[in-house]
Formats: structure tokens, C-alpha cells, sequence
């Protein structure tokens, strides 16, 4: 290094020379590491997101094929004299085509029907309405099978399919490049498809216990690069296949020498540039610093006009030596003035739209541009949150009218005439056949009530919210063994807005068809109590409950808290596994006492 009186004696062509290509080869080299080190980690995401890609969409055939079967299964199933159809040559032949074997069980899992022979069909470990199988080697055929089965009328219908309509799915090659490959692995860490790399069959026989495949065990689904089954270096994207009895990671991937390819040959041809560049460097700074400082003059100004938001400046002078802090002080408000335009529009793409911004200059066209796009977004998010709301609430109260009308319809059309006829039933000399006739016809009128009741319940019209829910729970009663309670705090004459009455009475039907349907609830609560200008509605069971997160989108918790929304107040709902459900309603009254 030269001493600092020394660099001072030189002259101004010197040090200048020396300046430029010190700063210019360092700012070369920089660049072209962090050039490099982006090109690289770009590189490793762009294969990482094929790699994603391509597993995805492997993932959803797969999903698509064993939903195919299933439904193929559950059809079957629905077939009533299924034995006697396979049993006869054409019928066999419409019902099993592209089916490998089919077999029908009894409830205990003992053959009554097979296509042909398999002695080894593994019982699943907890059937449900439909299983589907992990990978097995059947005795007559020396490939691996699976099979897809229904719960039938008396036992089984169990599909047979050969291991070739997934390997045909998984062994596709597409977007995976020279080295690509994906693969199935059971949750034993043993492969469920063949690996490409080896010439004889892996599927149910190669371990493939790597820090990928263990990962997607755990539920992580972050790519990484690890070693595979082959002790290779490898970019692999990996995520699993959820079946009611087991689990199968499916895995793409790609080695990671194979990635770097293109990284490699451009870091030779940039260390090539960039020694070509040292050179030029060296004989233009040797001109350069033999001219004045208006050069540099010139870029200072070209830079000023960036650092206000003008970007329009493509040509820059041949640099100098006279401003040197000019440049270091207009390129640092160049990053700073760019850098607070980059901050709001990442606020913006981040969903923040109440975030301050003031234009760098009158001249500031992206500035501007980036404070209209946030108006006009702000605007449009607004607009279509009030579309929606008014769509919702214009699709319930058509669907409570139409209910209501159809309601009328049941209850003045169709139940009036089952009663006329039954009035001339009895006319009718006593006979068995009356006697049935009536009993058939009181079934029918009780029925078509309780359809009038549950479209729109005539005492909710006529009576308002207490006595609808003092009804509906004792029509419920009749028909379960659950213990419901109701406590209210309002008056039999306390009447509220038609909409706000129509509202709470939906829920309680949701919340109590939810409870006895699905939570299996022995013991049930309603609340109702007015205070303060609000209307309280508590329900809570001692069901099953459930997990919020994996119904978070039910079509009848939505309906709950939509029609709340709409009516100004909110429904709260919380649930835990084996711990009940409580739902709670607040609603504005709108009140309107009747006399």
C-alpha cells in the first residue's frame, strides 16, 4: 500500500488512475460475486419450483386415480344383484372393464367372488366406508397391486389394480431435466415405485430413508437439498399422500451437480469478462484522468435528475476527477430516493394500503403511479366487499321468501287436500284397509307440517322467537333421545325486526341439526336474553366437537356468522375435540314491541 504523502505527491493522473481501478476492478469483482451468488440461489429456486411443479401435479393424478377407483368402487357397490351380473359373461365384461380384479367380501373379509385368484389380499386395519390399500405383492401376478374397496350390502367390493397406473404416473419425466427422477416411499421408508437408476425392480424393496423422505413424514414441505437414496446431492421437493390406513411420501427430484451447470460455465466466462474488463479499465482510466472535472459535472447532474425520480437518463459523459463527492453524494440519494419508493410499493404488494408516501419531485411519475394504483385498490377492495355483503344478503332473504312461499304452498295446498281426503277416508265403512288408509294418510299430514315447519314455521310469523324456539325445541325432542334445554328471559309478546327473528331461528336449526347429526350432543342448551339494546342467543352441546381450523369453510358455520354479519352483529363459535361446541350471537335489536 502507498503511504498517504506519498499518494498525495502524485499527480492528479495518478491517483486518479489508481482510484479507478481500485474502485473499478473491486466494484467487478463484488458485482460479480453477488452476481454470482444471485444467478446461483435464482438458479436453485427456479428448480426448486419446477421441481414443486412437477411433484404437484404427479400428486394430484395420483389423488385423481384413487378417487377414479373409489368412485368406481362406491358404484359398484350401489348394484344390488352384483354377484349374479359377474357371474354372467357380458355383464362381467361392461362391469370390470380396465379393472385388474375384482373381488366381493363378505363382512368378515372372506372371498365370495373373485376374477381371479389372489390368496394373499391383505385386510385392511380399520375399514371404513371405503380403504384404500398400501402396495402388495398378489401370488398369481409377480407385479406389486393395490386395491381401492367399498363397504357393500352385506360386506365388500374390493378393485384390484395393477402397480403399472401409478408407475406410469410417477416414472413420467417431464420438466425433471437429465438427472430428474420421482418416487413414491411408504411410511416403513421403503420405496412404493422403481427408481430409474437401478435395472432391477425397487418398488416395495430399496430403502430410502433420507432427510427428505423423513421430512415429509414430519409435515414439512420447505424443498431441500440433500442426499438421496443413492447418496447423490440432490434439489428434492417432497410432500405426502394422506390415505385413511397409511401414508406415501412422493418425492421429485433433481441432482444438484446437474442444476449448477449453467452457474459453472457463467463463472468462467465472468472471471473471463472481468479480466477483459481489468484491461480496458486499465487504458480508458488512463485517459480519463487526464480530463477536467466536467465529465464528472455532467454525471453528477445525470445522477441528480435519478435521485428526484426521473429515470429517463440512459447516457452517461466520460468520467473525471473534479467531483468525486459530488457523485458519492448524488448516488447516495439516488439509493435513498429509490429505496423509499421500493419500501411503499412493497407495503402495497404486502396488502397495506393505509401506508404514507409523498412523491420525490413533481417529477416523480412512478410516485404518482404508485399512489393511484393504491387509491384505485383501496377503492376496488371497498367496492367489492360491498357487493358481496349485498349479494349475500340478497340471496338470503330470497331464499328465506322462497322458503316462506313454498311453506304456504305445503301447509294451504297440499295439506289441506290430505286432510279433505282423509275427512272422506273416514266416510268409508270400517275396514283393515281404512284403517291403514288413515294411518298412511295422518303420516303424510304429519309429514308435509313438519316440511312447512322447517321452511318457515307458521309460529314464528304469528308469534315471534320465543314460542318458534319453545317449538322447535319440542319437536326435537320427539325425535331424539337428547336433553335440550331452553332458558329465555323474554316475554311470550316481545316481538323484533322480521329479519332479526327469521336470523336466530336459522341458526338454532343449524347449530342443533350440526349437534345431533354430526357431534352426536346427549345434552343440549339454548339461551335467549335481550340487554342493552342487544339480542343474546347462546347454544352450546356436550358433542364430539371438532377441530376450527379443519372446518373453518363449512357451508353451515359460514351461514351462521354470514347472516350475523348481515344483521349488524357477529356469532362466535368455539369448538374443541371431544369438548362441545358453543356458539354465541349478539345482534342489534331493531326492537318492535307488539301490543
Amino acid at each position: 500500500m502507498l503511504s498517504e504523502s506519498r499518494y498525495r505527491k502524485m499527480t492528479i493522473s495518478k491517483q486518479l488512475l489508481l482510484a479507478f481501478l481500485f474502485v473499478g476492478l473491486g466494484a467487478i469483482g463484488i458485482v460479480s460475486y453477488f452476481f454470482y451468488q444471485d444467478s446461483r440461489n435464482a438458479l436453485i429456486e427456479r428448480a426448486f419450483e419446477q421441481l414443486t411443479s412437477v411433484k404437484t401435479l404427479k400428486k394430484a393424478k395420483l389423488q385423481d386415480l384413487f378417487a377414479s377407483l373409489s368412485d368406481r368402487a362406491k358404484e359398484l357397490a350401489t348394484i344390488a344383484d352384483l354377484e349374479h351380473r359377474l357371474n354372467t359373461p357380458n355383464e362381467r365384461e361392461k362391469l370390470t372393464r380396465s379393472l385388474t380384479n375384482i373381488f366381493l367380501l363378505d363382512s368378515a373379509w372372506n372371498v365370495i367372488y373373485a376374477q381371479r385368484s389372489c390368496l394373499s389380499l391383505p385386510l385392511p386395519p380399520s375399514p371404513a366406508e371405503t380403504v384404500i390399500s398400501d402396495l402388495f405383492f398378489c401370488d398369481s401376478v409377480a407385479k406389486p397391486m393395490f386395491y381401492v374397496g367399498a363397504r357393500r350390502i352385506g360386506g365388500w367390493i374390493v378393485l384390484v389394480q395393477s402397480f403399472d397406473a401409478i408407475e406410469a404416473v410417477v416414472t413420467e419425466r417431464s420438466g425433471l431435466g437429465e438427472s430428474g427422477e420421482s418416487y413414491l416411499v411408504g411410511s416403513d421408508f421403503i420405496m412404493r415405485s422403481n427408481s430409474r437408476f437401478f435395472s432391477t425392480p425397487t418398488v416395495l424393496t430399496l430403502p430410502a430413508k433420507t432427510d427428505a423422505v423423513v421430512a415429509a413424514f414430519q409435515g414439512k414441505r420447505t424443498p431441500m437439498i440433500v442426499k438421496d437414496y443413492r447418496g447423490v446431492e440432490v434439489l428434492s421437493s417432497f410432500s405426502v399422500i394422506d390415505f385413511p390406513t397409511h401414508k406415501w411420501a412422493i418425492l421429485s427430484e433433481i441432482d444438484y451437480a446437474e442444476v449448477l451447470v449453467p452457474i459453472d460455465a457463467m463463472r468462467r466466462r465472468v472471471l473471463l469478462i472481468a479480466f477483459a474488463v481489468g484491461v480496458i479499465l486499465s487504458t480508458v482510466s488512463l485517459v480519463i484522468s487526464r480530463t477536467l472535472s466536467k465529465p464528472i459535472q455532467e454525471i453528477s447532474a445525470l445522477i441528480e435528475q435519478v435521485s428526484v425520480g426521473d429515470l429517463t437518463a440512459r447516457s452517461f459523459p466520460r468520467t473525471s476527477i473534479a467531483e468525486i463527492k459530488d457523485i458519492a453524494t448524488s448516488v447516495s440519494r439516488l439509493i435513498d430516493a429509490l429505496n423509499r419508493t421500493r419500501a411503499f410499493a412493497t407495503e402495497i404488494g404486502n396488502g397495506n394500503f393505509e401506508a404514507t408516501f409523498s412523491p420525490l419531485s413533481a417529477e416523480d411519475e412512478m410516485g404518482k403511479s404508485l399512489l393511484k394504483m393504491q387509491s384505485e385498490l383501496k377503492r376496488l377492495i371497498d367496492l367489492a366487499e360491498k357487493e358481496r355483503a349485498l349479494r349475500t344478503a340478497s340471496l338470503l332473504e330470497g331464499e328465506e321468501s322462497e322458503k316462506s312461499r313454498i311453506s304456504r304452498e305445503l301447509h294451504d295446498g297440499l295439506g289441506q287436500i290430505l286432510t279433505a281426503v282423509k275427512f272422506q277416508a273416514q266416510s268409508l265403512p270400517p275396514s283393515e284397509k281404512r284403517a291403514e288408509l288413515l294411518n298412511l294418510l295422518n303420516d303424510a299430514i304429519d309429514e308435509v307440517r313438519l316440511l312447512s315447519y322447517n321452511l318457515m314455521p307458521r309460529v314464528l310469523m304469528d308469534f315471534g322467537l320465543n314460542a318458534a324456539l319453545q317449538k322447535l325445541v319440542a319437536q326435537t325432542v320427539k325425535q331424539t333421545d337428547a336433553k335440550i334445554h331452553l332458558d329465555t328471559a323474554l316475554d311470550d309478546e316481545k316481538r323484533f325486526d322480521e329479519r332479526l327473528e327469521i336470523g336466530i331461528f336459522r341458526i338454532a336449526q343449524e347449530a342443533m341439526n350440526n349437534a345431533l347429526k354430526y357431534a352426536n350432543a346427549s345434552e343440549i342448551h339454548l339461551a335467549l336474553a335481550e340487554r342493552d339494546g342487544m339480542l343474546y342467543f347462546t347454544f352450546s352441546d356436550n358433542g364430539k366437537g371438532f377441530h376450527l381450523d379443519s372446518l373453518a369453510h363449512q357451508n353451515g358455520l359460514r351461514n351462521m356468522q354470514e347472516r350475523a354479519k348481515l344483521l349488524g352483529g357477529v356469532c362466535k363459535i368455539d369448538a374443541h375435540p371431544n369438548q362441545g361446541t358453543t356458539i354465541e350471537v349478539a345482534l342489534p335489536t331493531l326492537d318492535r314491541t307488539l301490543s
